[in-house]
């Protein structure tokens, strides 16, 4: 029940953030800006559940890391910067970011 609260949350939020720059690669930045953000989203996405902080934060971690693994192995920098665009112009999230925000949370919260 607390995956598929969290991942309805998560999945609406832009978790995604302005990294610029016209690099054909990704940078250290992009991935540091890309992290705090989704940190930031996470935990607050899971301060409705009763969970304790540490493991909050170890969840939090595990989806992350999990989530930008995923970015960069199956999106070009050009399209994590489209994605990235559209959902600051107002776009829902692309079934393929949907995809990724699906399968680290069912990964990160299999245990919840």
């Amino acid at each position: 029940m607390i995956f598929r609260s969290f991942i309805a949350m998560l999945s609406t939020a832009a978790v995604l953030t302005a990294c610029g720059g016209g690099d054909a690669t990704y940078t250290s930045a992009m991935e540091s800006e890309y992290m705090a953000a989704c940190v930031s989203e996470a935990t607050l996405a899971l301060t409705e559940f009763d969970l304790d902080a540490n493991a909050v934060n170890d969840l939090v971690d595990d989806y992350c890391s999990c989530t930008w693994a995923e970015i960069t192995s199956q999106l070009a920098v050009e399209e994590f910067l489209a994605e990235d665009e559209a959902i600051a112009n107002g776009a829902e999230v692309s079934s393929q970011f949907d995809e990724i925000i699906y399968t680290c949370g069912e990964e990160a919260f299999a245990d919840l």
